[in-house]
């Protein structure tokens, strides 16, 4: 596999944009999330509906304007394409059942940190299989991940922490890994794919995945209150379609790593709004993990920005 990469300096405006909105979208999936399973939602089906309805609604625009399209992928030179796409389907399957369920465990705070430390597993599996050097800034954010982690663990639960703080800080983990890997692998098709098609691959198939787990599981899917859905409804709307959508639409102008970077920015929107809507107020312990770890990330990516621009300046030499 090989990677393509384009600067950050001279990304076009609409990127800048999608990746605004990402932003905005993306801070609100824990919110929303948490306000469904108030209403007694099973994560499962929150994470399943998520996925499937957001590729409902891509189906009319993915099977009119983009038939030829995904046609081809079921051509001999092609396949590989759509194997990739089903692998990549799985992994999202298995980010969005797990950080979901780590909500009914810890705190918005928490979970939304854990699991947006997925640039430092992206640098990481982006130098393993690119065959890009694993900088010193990727180890070192990957160190004070691990310190973060600890903080937090040793923090303790409660009130502001969670029922079972260490099992939903396992689950965003998780969670994190399965996005940066998917983040990864998906790239070099998203370049080969439009966004349309390439999108519906990914919710659909990942959205048959999770509706095989609800029914293995025999998670009940009926019964609920109108609000319930409607905060399912909001989930797929915003984050999913919105957020996920523009995150995978800067796939094919720069690199998985500087994607992930961005979302960094989404814990302090979300925490923020967790404060306000939940009165969850974190200890000393949890904002001090989690800086950490935020710091961490930020270190990682800005050296890892920092090489790159040197490599590219000495290969233009």
């Amino acid at each position: 596999m090989t990677s393509t990469t384009a600067p950050a300096a001279h990304l076009p405006k609409r990127v800048l944009i999608m990746l605004i909105a990402a932003i905005f979208a993306g801070s609100s999936a824990a919110i929303f999330t948490r306000l469904a399973q108030a209403e007694g939602m099973p994560s499962l089906l929150i994470a399943a509906v998520r996925l499937s309805l957001s590729a409902l609604i891509l189906t009319p625009i993915a099977l009119t304007r983009h038939r030829r399209e995904i046609a081809d992928l079921l051509s001999p030179p092609r396949r590989a394409d759509l194997g990739w796409a089903a692998f990549s389907a799985l992994l999202m399957a298995l980010h969005f059942g797990t950080w979901i369920t780590s909500l009914e465990y810890t705190s918005v705070l928490i979970a939304t940190v854990v699991v947006t430390s997925s640039p430092l597993w992206t640098g990481v599996f982006e130098s393993a299989f690119f065959r890009l050097r694993l900088s010193r800034g990727i180890i070192l954010g990957l160190a004070a991940g691990l310190v973060g982690n600890l903080v937090l663990t040793l923090s303790g639960g409660g009130a502001s922490g969670g029922s079972n703080i260490a099992l939903g800080m396992a689950l965003a983990l998780i969670a994190a890994v399965a996005i940066a890997l998917q983040r990864t692998f998906s790239r070099p098709l998203r370049v080969r794919l439009s966004l349309i098609p390439f999108l519906w691959l990914l919710f659909g198939l990942g959205g048959l995945s999770l509706i095989v787990a609800l029914i293995l599981t025999r998670t009940p899917v009926l019964g609920f209150s109108p609000m319930g859905t409607f905060w399912m409804v909001m989930v797929t709307l915003f984050p999913q379609l919105i957020g996920h959508s523009a995150l995978n639409y800067a796939l094919r102008y720069m690199p998985a790593t500087y994607v992930s970077m961005l979302v960094q920015i989404q814990p302090i929107f979300s925490t923020t709004a967790a404060f306000l809507l939940f009165d969850e107020q974190p200890s000393l312990g949890q904002l001090a993990g989690s800086v950490i770890i935020m710091v961490g990330v930020f270190v990682a990516m800005l050296w890892h920005a920092r090489d790159s621009a040197r490599s590219g300046a000495a290969a233009a030499r």
